[in-house]
């Protein structure tokens, strides 16, 4: 799996937006990630993954976020402990 984009705004350390595009697909969607401290040592992340083209795209995008994120936590912790 690959992906290409561009990144539109670069905000740091709050924001990052760009455009995302599988490699040899035709459609482009769009990913705003923000980063708010909460905590001395916590960090929240979130990831909003727009203008997908089909419902089974943004579900998808959702499956693949919250896995990835996940292994972030898994690997990392959540800070709090």
């Amino acid at each position: 799996m690959g992906v290409t984009g561009v990144y539109q705004d670069v905000e740091a350390p709050a924001r990052l937006t760009m455009s995302w595009q599988w490699i040899g697909e035709p459609a482009v969607s769009h990913v705003a990630i923000e980063l708010t401290d909460v905590a001395d040592d916590q960090t929240e992340v979130v990831v909003t993954h727009s203008a997908n083209q089909s419902t089974t795209e943004s579900d998808d995008h959702l499956h693949g976020w919250r896995d990835c994120l996940g292994r972030l936590v898994e690997s990392f912790g959540t800070g709090g402990s």
